[in-house]
């Protein structure tokens, strides 16, 4: 079975936590790029980020635009 997880800073994805989502905290685009590769390496179905984050990102999250895995889809 997949999971669901919430990249983004603490005080955005907080709440998702409450519905059962994983959440990860992060500001930083490094620990970020490093943190979306694991999870989209990981048994994760869809991942959440947060439109602050993904900007910083972007690189990262084209290199899986093509894949059926991980959805990424941003929080506004």
């Amino acid at each position: 079975m997949y999971n669901i997880a919430v990249m983004g800073d603490k005080a955005s994805i907080f709440g998702f936590a409450a519905i059962g989502l994983d959440i990860f905290c992060t500001d930083d685009a490094i620990e970020g790029a490093k943190l979306l590769k694991r999870l989209a390496n990981s048994n994760y179905a869809v991942i959440y980020i947060t439109e602050k984050l993904a900007l910083e990102l972007e690189e990262e999250i084209e290199k899986y635009r093509e894949n059926y895995l991980p959805a990424i889809i941003l929080i506004p």
